[in-house]
Order: structure tokens, then sequence, then C-alpha cells
């Protein structure tokens, strides 16, 4: 209430309280924030933004550039890729700042982003950077922008798996706030195990516009002791062989130490017992949330029932020895996840043969038929149908939050019952150059490409087939040429279509 002067700029230089801000402003002050605490702790590091565009991460590098004075006087650099993987690649050098001479900086943090078929697509160069390591005082982060709706992606996708195949740890933030937070763990995590850190982010997370309370830079982060001559950061000339062992006998379990220094994961709603305990993360923590308060279980209503919520911030490795204080002794778990199942695999292998060890659901119930779908997003409705399936098969659904459930499910009835009054398929703006570029000649067809001239898969006039990955146009013909009689096909590109003969 005493501030008498408010500017754009107070988003980023703020230094405590609430502002609002766009979860992707929440990134570009994730990187002012490192900043300022590695200055605070007498650190001299400078900061590195590489990455490719890509919803829900697409105007990231918009935001970046709009911030370049107060990124500059961070001394943070903003490179932008020209593709993920060489995005990737550029990370390891901020890592190897000593091999290249005599560095002017103790360390510099790194922050890679893409889309999540951007993920899959730098796999390679994610798990080479990965095995190498990082340096001590700097550390890398992997922004992940998980589209699990398709809704402006050639395929539904979600990182984790691949993130994994690369041995990358994997924070999931919830919201703004937890960007924020998780990013500056991240980095700390980076450090401390000398591995890439990976943060998923989804559509709904990234979209997000908000109040965000600051939990500023200068919040405890606790750092794991290392043996006397231990060192898992970087080192030159290790072989593969060599490097693979470091991240899977030395690097890996010093995270869950970490993170049980730290306590990444919590109780989020906790009951005296536990006759169902929920595990969620990210997203899906909200959803569960939301359904809870659409069924009426306030905190009377679930320590009578014995029901509890985990919510997990590490969702790879997952902390054992906290998994087994806080889920262990369950009569049954819940895993509340989006796609396919990620935190449940682990859990089964965690309390497989394990004595009482609890009963565990989630993609299925206990009988195997199907329960979370793995197919597009969760919302708090499917999430509160599986809850209540869960909770009626135990015994321990209120009359209360019965009563509750079936109103919701007659109000979403009526959703069905409306008719489609009119179907306008989507369709070029008016003056837009697409609506000339992407014509063809009457009788001849068009394959599809990435960008927004992708619509024109949509439009039966059109002829165009479904798009392809971007940087693969025309190679689908290469295949099907020699096999049918058409003499040539058209291929989008860019703004103009182009013709491609029969070779």
């Amino acid at each position: 209430m005493t501030k008498t002067v408010v500017t754009l700029e107070d988003k980023y230089t703020q230094e405590g309280g609430q502002v609002m801000l766009s979860a992707l402003q929440g990134v570009v002050r994730l990187l002012l924030e490192q900043a300022r605490r590695d200055r605070a702790a007498g650190l001299k590091t400078a900061g590195y933004v590489t990455g490719y565009r890509g919803s829900p991460i697409t105007t990231l590098d918009a935001q970046l550039w709009a911030s370049e004075k107060l990124l500059t006087a961070h001394d943070i650099r903003f490179e932008p890729g020209l593709n993920e993987e060489l995005a990737a690649t550029s990370v390891r050098g901020t890592q190897q700042l000593g091999w290249y001479g005599k560095p002017r900086v103790d360390g510099v943090f790194a922050l890679w982003y893409a889309k999540g078929v951007g993920v899959e697509r730098a796999g390679e160069a994610i798990k080479a950077a990965n095995f190498e390591g990082t340096h001590r005082n700097g550390g890398a982060l992997l922004l992940c922008g998980d589209d699990h709706a398709a809704k402006s992606s050639l395929t539904a996708h979600q990182s984790e798996h691949v993130l994994v195949t690369a041995m990358v740890p994997v924070l999931y933030p919830a919201t703004t706030d937890e960007i924020l937070e998780f990013g500056q763990i991240g980095w700390a995590m980076s450090r401390a195990t000398g591995l890439y850190v990976g943060v998923k982010a989804v559509t709904d997370t990234l979209d997000l516009t908000t109040t965000v309370s600051l939990p500023g830079h200068d919040f405890a982060i606790a750092m794991p002791e290392r043996a006397p001559g231990f060192d898992p950061n970087l080192k030159i000339g290790m072989s593969a062989l060599a490097q693979e062992q470091a991240v899977i006998e030395q690097r890996l379990p010093l995270v869950q130490d970490f993170a049980a220094l730290n306590r990444i994961d919590r109780v989020s709603h906790d009951a005296g017992t536990r006759r169902l305990t929920i595990v969620t993360a990210g997203k899906a923590w909200l959803d569960l949330c939301q359904a809870l308060a659409d069924l009426g279980l306030d905190d009377a209503a679930r320590e009578a029932i014995g029901l509890r919520v985990v919510k997990l911030g590490l969702v790879w490795p997952l902390d054992a020895a906290f998994a087994r204080a806080e889920i262990g002794g369950s009569g049954e778990v819940l895993v509340v996840e989006e796609k396919r199942a990620f935190i449940e695999e682990q859990l089964a292998r965690l309390f497989y043969g394990a004595a009482n060890a609890p009963v565990l659901t989630g993609k299925t119930a206990p009988d195997g038929s199907p329960h979370l779908s793995e197919i597009g997003v969760l919302d708090p409705g499917s999430v509160r149908r599986a809850l209540v399936a869960r909770l009626e098969a135990l015994g321990l659904l209120p009359d209360e939050a019965r009563a509750r459930h079936a109103r919701l499910t007659e109000l979403e009835g009526h959703n069905k019952e409306l008719e489609l009054a009119a179907i306008r398929p989507a369709y070029f703006c008016s003056g837009c150059p697409h609506n000339t570029s992407t014509l063809v000649p009457e009788g001849s067809a068009a394959m599809g490409a990435t960008g927004c001239h992708g619509l024109a898969h949509y439009m039966p006039e059109r002829e165009t087939m479904q798009t392809v990955s971007m940087g693969q146009e025309g190679m689908p013909w290469v295949g099907a040429q020699s096999f049918v009689d058409t003499p040539h096909m058209f291929q989008n590109l860019a703004m103009e279509p182009i013709r491609i003969r029969a070779c």
C-alpha cells in the first residue's frame, strides 16, 4: 500500500510480495533471480539461454528480447537456436569454459527450451550433454513444453520418457510460483549432481497469467555433502563407458539425496489414517485439488475417511525414502497423472514384493479395467469421476460427496444433448497470404508442412495432406514416387508451395 510508482518492469525488479506475471515472463524472472542468488552468494556467474520456439513456449523469445537491457545488466545472454539439437549442443560449451581458455566468470547457469516434440528431436544432443556433465558453478536446465492435447503440434506428446532415456532428472512445477522456485532448485541440483535437470511444463501451466507470490532468491537450498576426493561434475577426457558409470552410480543417487534435503516432495493434504493415498504432480495436482473441492472433501471429510494427497515435485527419479515413508503403509495408492503411466510404474517397482505393499491403481483399476485415460488431457471432471469410483469401491464415499457428484454428472450430461447448429471449419483469415499460396491446380494435391499454413489440411477443397515434422518437407514423396502413377506433388513450404517432380 506504500508503493507510489508502478512500472511494467516491476514484474522483474520487485524484490518480494506479489506481481502479475505470465508464465513465460516468469521464466525471464527466473533467470534474473538466479543471477541475484549467485551474486548474493559471492559467485561471479553469467547466464545463457537458448532454444527453439514452439507452442506452448512460442513467445519466450519475444519476452527475452523485450527484456534484453535488463538481462544484459545481469550478464545473461540470449542466443536463439537454429533448431533444438544445435541449441542443446551450444549449452555444452557453457559448462566447458575452462577447456577454451581462462574464463571471465566462475560459471554459467544455462537454460534450454523447446516444445515436447523438440525434446524428442534433440534427444541425442541432450543425452550426450548430460552424460558429459555440468560445471559445479554452472548448471543446466531443460524447459520442456508439453502439448498434451496436440492443440498446435503434429502429435500429442509428453517429455518424461525422453528425458529418462537421457538419464535427466525431471521436476514438474504446477504454477508460475513453482517455476520460479523449482528453477532455482533445479540449477542447484544440476551443480550438486553434475546432471542436466528437466523442468516439465504443460500448455495449461505456460498459458497462465496470474498474480504470483514471489519466492525470491534467498530461500535456503541445501547442498549434499561430497565425500573427500569425490567430484560428480564434468571432467575432460572421460570415455563413453566412464560417463555412463558416473551418471548411474554417482550422479543419479545424489539426486535423491538432494531431493530429501530440500523436501521437493510433500504431503499437501494429510490425514491420520492412510486408507487412500493419492499421488500426483504438476498440473494434475491442480485438477485433483479442484475435484476434492467439487466433492466437498474438506479437511474434516478427508480426515474422517483417511484420504491423503502426496504432491511430487521430483517425478524422476522418485525419492525412494520419501515414497516409503509417506506413501507406504497405505491401504490403496491412486496415482493421478497425465498421459502414459510414469509415476505409477516407478511406484510399482518400488513396492513390488514389499511386505504390506499397497494396492496400486491409476491407469487401471485393480481388476485391470481402464480407469484414468492415457489419451488427451486430464481435467477436474475426469479426476473426480476416477476418485469417486475408487472411494465407492473402498466404501469410503461420503453421502455429501455422492450427492455432489450426482449433481455434477447431471449437469455434464446436458452437454451430450446439445446438437451442432453449424460447423465452421478452421480457415485462413481474410487477407492472409496463405489463402492463395496453398491453392493447387485442379486435379493436383499438396503435402502439408509445419506452420500456420498447415490449416490447409482441414480444408477439403485444398487437397492437402497432413503435415510432416519441421525440415522434413517432401520426404514422404521420395518414398512414394516410384510406386504411383502421379507425376508430381506440391509441397507447402514456408509461405509458398513448391512442385516436386518424380526423380
